[in-house]
């Protein structure tokens, strides 16, 4: 025996093979209504009819309908009015059972598919997003990295170059001083060395302000070098920027998708809406249908070709059960496998109408319904 209420695919294609091969579902219902009928009367009520379903239900693994359903289905299949089912209205209710099963696995399977495809597209968003956040971390990081290398070097340079000046300023300071003690050895005219100390001064200056102007353009070059790394950084960022925006869009394109879902939702239901409404419109028909012919079968009498009819079809089982069991699905719209006492009365009223023959009372079909 298979436990547990999932519908396996091996039994659901067993359930459509069976609601298929007539002649295999009679010899399974049959078999076993003969062992579910315990005290051989020929007929289960409906607390048997219950447990011989699950009984069965249970054993190929296809989902238990509900009780309350397998009673409701009890009422419409017993023709004979007495609150039992007998053999062949078995066979009609347990078939019903099989199409309600198949219809329920069918409508999980979309709905499991629908779900698994709205995970994974948020997985993607999920994923996009973070994937576009790692990539402008790890932007900004490299930049700040690279923008300091190049301030430290920048600083290197200028450090050597205020050293070289400063040497070259000892080296003039030197010089002038020993212009000065030869100036003096020498008996040199005192204003003479003094003019040369003076003309070694300025050339001092003189190259004093060249190695400003020098020192200037470099931190000139220094500051241009820095601006250009800021540039590159911010063209970095904006990259990075429109790597966010993209990832923001596919989360948008994904709240869009859901949005169409829950339009697609609201569709159904207004469709359904729509369906009352025709439905309505319908019985409504019927109620006029019926009182024309009713009143033209008081003037006029029944057909007696229809009458042959309904007595040829009251002897003949099989003809009947086939009509019955036609009818019966075209007017299930829900395939849920039962009809309420309004879709009965409609279902009724449709056939007499087609065949001529008197329509009965709407209070007396209500009355075998209950």
């Amino acid at each position: 025996m298979v436990s547990g209420t999932e519908s396996d695919a091996h039994h659901i294609v067993w359930a459509k093979k069976m609601v298929q091969n007539d002649m295999e579902r009679h010899e399974l219902c049959d078999r076993e209504f003969a062992a579910a009928d315990a005290d051989g009367s020929g007929d289960l009520d409906v607390n048997e009819v219950v447990d011989l379903v699950f009984k069965i239900c249970t054993e190929m693994a296809i989902k238990l309908p509900k009780k309350e359903k397998i009673v409701e289905l009890v009422k419409v299949c017993d023709k004979s009015g007495d609150g039992d089912l007998q053999q062949n209205e078995f066979r009609t209710a347990f078939k019903t059972i099989l199409k309600s099963a198949i219809h329920e696995a069918e409508k999980e399977d979309i709905e499991a598919a629908a779900a698994k495809k709205a995970a994974e597209e948020q997985q993607a968003a999920e994923e996009a997003a973070a994937a576009a956040k790692a990539a402008a971390d790890a932007a900004a990081t490299a930049a700040a990295e690279k923008l300091a290398a190049e301030e430290a070097a920048a600083a290197k340079a200028a450090a050597e170059a205020a050293a070289k000046v400063a040497e070259e300023a000892a080296v003039a300071k030197a010089a002038a001083e020993a212009a000065a003690k030869v100036a003096e050895e020498a008996a040199v005219d005192k204003a003479a060395a003094e003019a040369v100390a003076k003309v070694a001064e300025e050339a001092a200056v003189a190259k004093a302000a060249a190695e400003a102007a020098a020192k200037v353009a470099e931190e000139a070059a220094v500051a241009k070098a820095a601006a250009e790394a800021a540039a590159k950084v911010a063209e970095e960022a904006a990259v990075a920027k429109a790597a966010a925006e993209a990832a923001a869009k596919v989360a948008e394109e994904a709240a869009v998708a859901k949005a169409a879902a829950e339009a697609a939702a609201k569709a159904a239901e207004e469709a359904a809406a729509a369906k009352a409404a025709a439905d309505a419109a319908a019985k409504k028909s019927f109620e006029q249908q019926r009182a024309a012919n009713q009143a033209t079968a008081g003037a006029s009498g029944t057909d007696a070709h229809h009458i042959v009819w309904a007595k040829r079809m009251l002897q003949n089982d099989a003809e009947l059960h086939d009509l019955c069991d036609r009818e019966f699905a075209a007017a299930d719209k829900d395939s849920n496998g039962s009809l309420d006492v309004n879709e009965v009365v409609e279902l009724v009223f449709k056939i007499c109408l087609e065949m001529s023959i008197k329509l009965p009372k709407k209070e007396k079909i209500e009355a075998r319904c209950n």
